[in-house]
Formats: C-alpha cells, sequence, structure tokens
C-alpha cells in the first residue's frame, strides 16, 4: 500500500476568551505538504500577524529530498492570509550526513528585534544553526547563513525576553554526529542570550540532559528531549518541551513545562557553548 502525506496549516480565533472558535481558516496553499513548529506565529509590532511554514519543495513529484521555508502574513488579524514568493533553502549538509534530504531548512523560529525587523533561526542538516533576516515585517528574507551554534537537526525556539532587547534561544546543542541521519541525538535542551538581535550569543546553559540510550547506532533516536516553546509572565519563563525514553522494548512520550524566572538564563555567564573541534 502507500502512504499520502499532506498537510493544511490552519488559523482560528475566538472572542470569548478561548470558550468557542471560528471555523478554519487556511494559511497555506490548499495542497501539498505545508506545517510548522508549534508556537511559531509571531504578533509583530505594527499588528501584523507572522507564521512561517515549511513545505516539502518536490511533494508533487512524490519526493522528500527538499525540506524549505515561505512565510505567510495577514494585516487582518488572520482573516486573509498572503504566502511569500521566496522559498528558503539550506542546500548545505553535513560531511557524512546520511538521509535523503538533499536542502533542509525547516521548524525556523522567529522574532521581532527592537528597531522592527525579524530574525530568523532554524533546523537544517548541515550540522549547525542557520539564520536570516527581513525589513519588510516578514514579506522578504535574505539568503540563510550559518551560524555558530552547533546543533543536531532538530528546531530552536526564540522569543524576545520582556522588557529588554534580549533574545532567548533554546535548542538541541549537544550530540552533532554527522553518520547519524538527523545528525545525533537529542539529548541536551541548551539556551544562549543575545543582546544584540541575533549578531553574537552569550550566556550558555544547559537546561535539561538525558542519557543516551546505547544500543546500536539504529538507535540514536530513542532518547530525546526537544522541541521547546518558550513563555514569558511576570518574571517567569515557562518551558515546554517533548521527551522521549525508550524503556523495555517500548517508547514512552511526555510533554513537560517547566517554570524558571527569566534570572536564571543569565545566571551562568562564563560558559561557552559546545563546539566539534
Amino acid at each position: 500500500f502507500s502512504i499520502i502525506m499532506y498537510a493544511d496549516k490552519i488559523f482560528r480565533y475566538s472572542k470569548d476568551e478561548g470558550k468557542t472558535w471560528s471555523k478554519e481558516i487556511l494559511i497555506s496553499p490548499p495542497t501539498g505538504y505545508w506545517t510548522s513548529g508549534h508556537d511559531r506565529l509571531l504578533v509583530h509590532s505594527t499588528g501584523r500577524l507572522i507564521q512561517p511554514l515549511h513545505t516539502q519543495a518536490n511533494f508533487d513529484k512524490g519526493i522528500h529530498d527538499v525540506v524549505a521555508t515561505k512565510v505567510a502574513w495577514s494585516d487582518d488579524h488572520g482573516r486573509t492570509w498572503y504566502l511569500s514568493d521566496q522559498l528558503l533553502e539550506v542546500r548545505k549538509l553535513a560531511t557524512g550526513y546520511r538521509n535523503i534530504r538533499i536542502s533542509n531548512y525547516h521548524e525556523v523560529a522567529i522574532v521581532e528585534r527592537t528597531d522592527g525587523s525579524i530574525y530568523m533561526i532554524g533546523r537544517t542538516s548541515a550540522g549547525r544553526l542557520y539564520e536570516s533576516e527581513s525589513f519588510d515585517r516578514g514579506e522578504t528574507w535574505t539568503t540563510p547563513n550559518p551560524t555558530e551554534l552547533y546543533s543536531s537537526e532538530a528546531p530552536p525556539n526564540i522569543e524576545r525576553i520582556p522588557g529588554t532587547d534580549d533574545i532567548l534561544l533554546m535548542w538541541n546543542s549537544q550530540s552533532v554526529y554527522n553518520t547519524h541521519s538527523h545528525l545525533g541525538q537529542r539529548l541536551t535542551l541548551a539556551s544562549m542570550i543575545s543582546s544584540d538581535g541575533g549578531k553574537t550569543w552569550e550566556h550558555y546553559r544547559e537546561f535539561i540532559t538525558i542519557p543516551a540510550y546505547e544500543i546500536g547506532a539504529e538507535t540514536f533516536n530513542r532518547n530525546g528531549v526537544t522541541y521547546p516553546s518558550i513563555f514569558f509572565d511576570e518574571g517567569w519563563a515557562h518551558i515546554g518541551y517533548w521527551a522521549r525514553a525508550w524503556i523495555d522494548g517500548r517508547s514512552y512520550d511526555q510533554q513537560y513545562m517547566a517554570a524558571v524566572p527569566i534570572s536564571y538564563f543569565y545566571s551562568l555567564k562564563e560558559h561557552d557553548p559546545p563546539s566539534v573541534d
């Protein structure tokens, strides 16, 4: 038998604090494969809603080798949406990378800087995160470029810390192995802070680390902690994440939420991020 993979990205709104919801409003095109990471919708200071999407560019050919990003926006509170023509790709692959993909830039996260420009950072198959910028509220973007942040093939997330210019980054910073199909196990969820709009990062801290599942190379992803979400409220950061453990031949998946004071992310200033040197 054959499996048809497709996905739409939709928007709904509520006028009564979430008790009832509007009908589905389509953000993405009506055909193909369109989705995103969770916790990615940006409300710009001008009121524009901006939603990054990723797609399988060769989906109509039945080939899943190119995963790339486009950006949608709405200027009427989500009632109508527009999609950029620009396809953001990263065709750089880590040496020895083993997977079908020839291009990969997806599950990106975006944040508004204090000057109104938008910073994007995303998952790749290059062994590090890549970044892009927009200076017209998300309609066009610079070519994605590599950061100095090493990462397995896993999604980062970013949010601006309230009352500051600082951007908090959460990502899988460790266990980068080029010969794995996802470039290593997602065992460490870490944080860093940028005070200059993503140009440089400091205050590295390992938020959570779990043990690897060691039996056989093919089982590299049986233990993991990944897919962070970030929410700030009254001086606290609420960090959501997904974790998996392989126990007695079964996979156990669980969603977690941790609450820490925002000062927690500044408390280990002397630490540096990991290096592959």
